[in-house]
């Protein structure tokens, strides 16, 4: 039978303490964050508000809300749209978006990483090893 510290050892190893953060983009309320900036990636990447929608499992009612609500949160176009004929529409970010996208995902990358240097600091003792002279 295992011990209660054997056990809570291999529990701390299979289950570590870790942190959770979203940055969010907010004028009142939040219009920007972590799934509008995929889902901006991705209409960047497939050319389609549509199949942007469809990778993310959402409607292309919501999506298009999404977009409406941060244009007017902005007051600028976001996403340049092309009307579809035979073959179809297609969408592009203006320049604006990709600033926006490429400002956000520079941001957020900063954050978290200053914030898994605070939190490894903080809780050091609670996620590693110590001794009597603190973390090692």
């Amino acid at each position: 039978m295992q011990s209660n510290v054997f056990r809570k050892t291999l529990d701390e190893k299979n289950n570590p303490m870790t942190f959770d953060i979203r940055v969010r983009l907010l004028r009142e309320t939040p219009f920007y964050g972590p799934g509008v900036s995929e889902l901006m990636d991705l209409i960047e990447r497939f050319g389609s508000v549509a199949g942007a929608c469809e990778e993310m499992g959402m409607s292309y009612s919501k999506g298009r809300g999404i977009i409406r609500k941060m244009e007017k949160m902005l007051d600028f176009p976001i996403v340049q749209r092309v009307q579809g004929g035979r073959g179809g529409g297609s969408a592009k970010l203006t320049p604006r978006g990709k600033e926006l996208l490429d400002a956000y995902i520079a941001y957020d990358e900063d954050i978290k990483e200053y914030a898994k240097a605070r939190f490894d600091e903080a809780f050091c003792s609670f996620t590693r090893n110590t001794n009597e002279e603190g973390c090692v």
